[in-house]
């Protein structure tokens, strides 16, 4: 006969099992939302996912710590009705978000923003509901097993790992505007739980009402699914073009993928503006590679392919310097530059195509994998030269391989571009694509980043070891070991003339001498509000102040920061000059579309901030009155305040540094978070052995982690590129042996702070949990920020700081309890 402790353990299991599947199927709605944005929309909108999301998980705290008494009463009945209203609330969710007529573009519009705003807004009503009742749901557990925090905490953190791998896995499978419906199951098995639970009667009739339930969501999905790209996307027009066709189709974590066959697809480079005079006879035609609705390149069409371009090219001219050059090329260009290449009688070329897609294409055309003069590796630049001991007359980079892949903002830091240099033979040339279709601050930051490298280099006259020539949309930065001679700049003036061209830097320029230019290019922000009619050159203008000045800024009125990236603040695109943020706001429509993304930060991060002044001035009026000692509510506060933002901090920072090592964000992604959430689940469980003794747990786990911080703060970085050169599941491996340790003891912390809310006590645990959640939202916003301005190394900084104040915090039980008397 089972005894009552046999029945409340088989409960505790069924409770855990269910917060095991919520955790998961929340997690799995979050990344599949934050998949969709990146796809519909633009994916440096997705922070405004985990705002609504944390935002969702600390209002259900707050309604729990507000009506604690009814909750507690009618738990059972809420537990299980929170499931079906998941089952209903997922997929109408999803219906809302793909009708929502969400333009960020028109943010930056004076008359339209106030628009998107409030679409914004509709979003967070449309999302955060489902949160609310998430939070409800593991929040209830927590005040009905309050012997049982640790557990807690750990299977919904082992939850939420299955379910970001589980939607990666199905990544490869199922299209992603299809992705909600396989998680449906898990909130069907949670209803069937809670019906075995809860329920005494009419079971059977349950069951069946559930599983009707289950399969008219899923039909929903299928059915009245309104998922489409946006129409500013680069893939909407040629999707839409007439006798448009599909040739591929690939679904995987990385992305989605297309290639598209229209009369459109026509190879995406800068071509001369004379190239009928030159007997171009058309640019070439392509298929259109795309992931997730964003172009990445021109696929060759070896049948198709006409070299009569290529004399017209902006890309040619370091062919015309060399004779027979050994050439390593980053990016293929869809395999247009190969081509390319050899039409310039090159002795070798090795090619580091690092895009998956890209690489097999290359393998099954003829006239590129049967040529001997070709390599072709599937590996990352740095990867490459930290390993290879051979030097190339020309390194060149292709015009599109910044934009393919988050990660290649690596091969545009200072460490990268000093790695290829002196992977240069003496005369060697490096050549570097910009785009300045939108502004010229990335040029020239560039060339800063270039001038800094050469003076590290013992080079007196950096200025002569630099050329710069540009169409109207882009622009070449060539880099030598050696100065530039006369004769090649006669070659590059020459070069520019013929094709009309525009050579904007050479040693020895005057820009006042210069006459002819040939493609118009004013600055962004006017001097003095002053324009000119004649034809200018503001990059030739700017570069100028680059190389013959030491200021840091170079921009009019100083918006920009052109300080070099580097490995520990990578963010090429990410330029803005964080004093002069108040005028940048008054000019946001002439900003680059790419630091538009940046800036969604500080609007998440006062909205966030606002929002934890609520949680925590909430309750703080009502609690303040009857504590003796005033300072332990404030401990209270402090611990889970650190706690929120340092988990997100390095969280964070793991991401972003493993994606250089693994050469993709979306595998770094993967490893660190479900390695995070898995190891702090194992830690959380472990820690139930300091519950008597918890300030024992937390002085041990926290004396770990910052050992742990401190050892990361000066080796992680030389590990890192130590690592680069690995096999993919050494790789893995070590990345795995790097994280665990520290994710184990920053498991501990969290569980036995709850543990501290027993009795008289016990109300205050639904406000923890929203300060955690309140604090986790400011700090995605703020690590970002802060990475951006001051770099990864003061997040792990300030990650050991913010350790040191949970330990100081830790609110003992023993004081808790103390009340006026």
């Amino acid at each position: 006969m089972k005894t009552m402790t046999d029945l409340n353990r088989r409960l505790d299991r069924f409770y855990l099992i269910s917060i095991f599947l919520t955790s998961a199927s929340s997690i799995y709605f979050e990344t599949f939302l934050n998949r969709f944005f990146a796809i519909s929309k633009w994916e440096e909108y997705g922070y405004l996912i985990v705002s609504i999301t944390m935002v969702g998980y600390s209002l259900g705290g707050i309604l729990l710590y507000l009506f604690k008494d009814f909750f507690l009463k009618s738990y059972k009945e809420v537990l299980f009705l929170i499931p079906f209203f998941l089952m209903i609330l997922f997929p109408l969710s999803f219906y809302l978000i793909s009708i929502n007529l969400f333009n960020p573009l028109e943010l930056q519009n004076e008359d339209l923003w106030l628009t998107q705003v409030i679409n914004i807004g509709e979003y967070y009503l449309s999302i955060f509901p489902i949160f609310v009742l998430v939070g409800i749901y593991i929040g209830i557990n927590y005040l009905v097993l309050q012997r049982s925090t640790n557990k807690i905490y750990t299977f919904d953190l082992i939850g939420a790992s299955i379910g970001s791998l589980l939607i990666l896995l199905f990544m490869y499978f199922v299209h992603p505007f299809y992705l909600l419906s396989a998680i449906l199951p898990f909130l069907l098995l949670i209803s069937f739980l809670n019906i075995k639970i809860f329920i005494n009667k009419h079971r059977k009739l349950l069951y069946i009402l559930s599983l009707i339930l289950f399969v008219s969501s899923e039909l929903w999905i299928i059915l009245f699914n309104r998922a489409d790209f946006c129409e500013y996307k680069a893939i909407y027009a040629p999707l839409h073009v007439e006798n448009n066709k599909i040739v591929a189709e690939v679904k995987s974590p990385q992305g989605y993928y297309l290639i598209l066959d229209n009369y459109t697809e026509r190879l995406d480079t800068e071509l001369s503006n004379n190239y009928s005079i030159l007997n171009v006879k058309e640019y070439p035609i392509g298929y259109g590679l795309y992931k997730d609705g964003n172009r990445v390149t021109t696929l060759l069409r070896e049948s198709l392919f006409d070299p009569s371009y290529i004399k017209a090219s902006l890309d040619l001219f370091p062919y015309i310097l060399k004779k027979d050059p050994s050439v390593l090329l980053i990016g293929s260009h869809g395999g247009f530059r190969i081509k390319e290449v050899l039409n310039s009688e090159t002795s070798s070329i090795i090619v580091l195509e690092s895009d998956d897609i890209i690489n097999s294409y290359l393998k099954r055309i003829n006239g590129i994998n049967k040529n001997k003069k070709v390599k072709i590796n599937k590996e990352s630049p740095i990867s490459f030269l930290e390993r290879t001991q051979e030097y190339f007359d020309i390194i060149d980079i292709s015009t599109d391989f910044l934009n393919q892949n988050n990660v290649n903002k690596y091969s545009f830091t200072k460490e990268a571009l000093s790695l290829f240099l002196v992977h240069l033979k003496k005369d060697g040339i490096l050549s570097i694509p910009v785009s300045i279709s939108e502004s010229t601050v990335y040029a020239l930051k560039i060339v800063k980043t270039a001038m800094e490298i050469l003076k590290s280099l013992n080079i007196k006259t950096p200025e002569n070891h630099i050329l710069i020539y540009r169409s109207s949309w882009n622009a070449r930065i060539l880099i030598s070991m050696s100065p530039f001679s006369s004769r090649e700049i006669q070659k590059l003036k020459d070069f520019c003339y013929i094709r009309s061209f525009d050579a904007s830097y050479y040693p020895g320029i005057n820009p006042q001498n210069v006459t002819n230019i040939w493609n118009d290019l004013p600055p962004i922000f006017p001097q003095n509000n002053k324009s000119s009619s004649s034809p200018q050159d503001s990059l030739m203008e700017d570069v100028q102040k680059v190389i013959f000045s030491k200021s840091k800024f170079f921009s009019f009125s100083d918006l920009f920061n052109i300080d070099p990236s580097s490995f520990d603040k990578p963010n090429f695109f990410s330029a803005i000059n964080f004093k002069e943020l108040r005028r940048i706001f008054k000019l946001i429509a002439l900003l680059p579309r790419e630091e538009i993304g940046f800036l969604v930060n500080f609007g998440v991060i006062i909205q966030s901030i606002i929002f934890a002044l609520f949680i925590l001035l909430l309750p703080l009026v009502r609690e303040i009155r009857t504590l003796k000692i005033k300072r332990l509510l404030l401990n209270e506060i402090l611990y889970f305040l650190s706690l929120g933002l340092v988990f997100m901090f390095i969280e964070i920072l793991f991401i972003e540094k493993f994606s250089l090592v693994l050469n993709n964000y979306t595998s770094s992604f993967a490893i660190v978070l479900a390695s995070m959430l898995l190891f702090s689940g194992f830690g959380s469980y472990y820690s139930q052995k300091y519950v008597r003794n918890p300030r024992k747990g937390i002085n041990i786990a926290i004396s770990f982690i910052i050992f742990l911080l401190l050892f990361y703060t000066i080796f992680l970085d030389k590990i890192l590129i130590n690592l680069i050169d690995f096999f993919p599941i050494l790789k893995f491996t070590f990345i795995i042996l790097l994280i665990s340790p520290l994710a184990f003891f920053m498991g501990f912390p969290f569980p036995l702070g709850l543990s501290s809310f027993k009795e008289d006590k016990s109300h205050l645990l639904p406000w923890a949990l929203s300060i955690n959640g309140a604090f986790s939202i400011i700090a995605t916003p703020l690590a970002n920020i802060l990475a951006i301005f001051y770099g990864y190394r003061l997040i792990l900084i300030l990650s050991i700081f913010l350790y040191s104040l949970v330990i100081i915090s830790f609110p003992d039980r023993n004081v808790l309890s103390i009340k006026e008397e």
